[in-house]
């Protein structure tokens, strides 16, 4: 090789790795790796009083206001409050880890394209105070578990700067781009141990109701079950039974600009432990709405077998702890059985004053607003009873012989086995049609 030649080669060699070095390097005055994001957003939380999000063209607030976190374009709805503290505790952790690109062509690879674009998955952050000073500003892009601490992600996001890509270290909150994502949508939220019954009245008059026997019971009955009539699958009764068993909102307005129909379908859950939770819900052109109430009555806790919580409300303050665990187990619940045993009562039933705590909070959030709800609740409380029941096994063949075909052929006295015998159920507030 000629001299010349090879001094070219060695030339355009050490250019190609200055450019590989340069591109990989932060340019002057970027942060180092190890700093945090935001050093001076933990002291400045707390007069964090605006969220501006934008993701996939959207974009809105999430706003502070008389000490809750709002959502002004759902009229001031309430909040995931977890949500705000898990972005502003998060964000005020998250450590630079590695520099990444600040070609913009490439920004799409680290999911960092525009958010104001439709189809951008990136989501941008920005968090004021309360004269509308920028707290903290970053667009999120991919992340996965962090190598070494999965409980820690590896994020790619566009700090402050806009032009240069890094991977942080650190957690934020998943599920962060559309205005739901940021709202509190929880209804009402039940554990299946805590449910008497639910009674169904549909546009039509039909009145259905299922119950369960005992608190803890698997499945749910159905109210007025005759003797040869036999549930067909325990798993849809169970649907109407559990159908607000965790009920979450997928839209919601403000009750005094809906009108609720006359026709709408009218459902009553009750509690063992005092919640009676009702509902009028119906169907507005595609979607399914509905409108809540909640209140505690006492009285329902008369269903729940003769307990010692009961007697030790009788005695007074006076009873003992240790005659409350002799009696009822570590977790004091218990009831006594017909044949006087004690049994455990399921420790998701709350104590009296728990009880109606619970249903102050939850009539603090849904009083005054109509919801959109998931369609498939509506399907469930459109269910009949004759939805529900195994159909009858055929009669036996005319042409049968033998001591079967001698005592009536086809009719009912061909039959060895006995009915199933009815079910007494436990006395109810409601009525029920068949």
């Amino acid at each position: 090789m000629k001299l010349k030649t090879f001094l070219l080669l060695v030339v355009i060699t050490g250019l190609v790795a200055w450019g590989a070095y340069t591109t990989l390097q932060p340019e002057q005055g970027l942060p180092k790796v190890g700093e945090k994001v935001f050093p001076a957003l933990l002291d400045e939380v707390n007069q964090a009083r605006v969220i501006d999000i934008q993701s996939g063209g959207e974009q809105f607030e999430v706003d502070l206001k008389d000490g809750h976190w709002q959502v002004p374009s759902r009229h001031g709805y309430p909040a995931d409050e977890q949500k705000v503290r898990e972005l502003l505790l998060g964000a005020s952790e998250l450590t630079y880890l590695e520099p990444k690109t600040s070609n913009k062509a490439l920004m799409p690879k680290l999911g960092l394209d525009d958010p104001g674009k439709a189809d951008s998955s990136a989501v941008r952050i920005e968090v004021e105070d309360g004269s509308g000073e920028t707290l903290a500003r970053l667009t999120i892009g991919n992340r996965k578990p962090a190598r070494g601490n999965p409980s820690d992600e590896e994020i790619h996001v566009l700090p402050p700067t806009e032009d240069q890509a890094w991977t942080v270290r650190g957690r934020l909150p998943y599920a962060a781009s559309t205005v739901l994502d940021w709202m509190n949508r929880e209804i009402v939220k039940v554990d299946s141990d805590r449910i008497l019954s639910v009674h169904v009245r549909q546009p039509d008059g039909y009145e259905l109701e299922v119950y369960k026997q005992e608190p803890g019971d698997t499945n749910f009955k159905i109210r007025g079950l005759q003797a040869d009539e036999k549930i067909d699958d325990a798993w849809r009764v169970n649907d109407i039974g559990r159908v607000f068993m965790s009920l979450e909102l997928d839209d919601v307005m403000p009750a005094d600009e809906v009108s609720v129909p006359e026709k709408a379908y009218q459902v009553s859950m009750l509690t063992y432990d005092g919640m009676r939770f009702e509902a009028r819900i119906w169907q507005q052109d595609d979607k399914v709405l509905g409108d809540f109430s909640v209140r505690y009555d006492e009285s329902l806790r008369d269903e729940l077998p003769q307990s010692n919580e009961k007697s030790n409300d009788k005695s007074g303050d006076g009873a003992t702890e240790s005659t409350d665990k002799s009696a009822n187990g570590d977790d004091g619940k218990a009831a006594v059985d017909p044949a006087g045993r004690s049994v455990p009562l399921p420790p998701a039933l709350l104590d009296a004053e728990a009880a109606r705590q619970e249903v102050d909070r939850i009539a603090a959030r849904i009083d005054g607003w109509v919801y959109e709800i998931p369609d498939f609740k509506l399907d469930y409380l459109k269910r009949r009873k004759s939805d529900l029941l195994a159909k009858p096994e055929p009669a036996a063949s005319d042409t049968q012989t033998g001591p079967a075909a001698e005592t009536g052929g086809s009719g009912e006295g061909a039959s060895s086995s006995s009915p199933e015998p009815a079910v007494t159920p436990p006395a109810s507030t409601n009525t029920t049609g068949g």
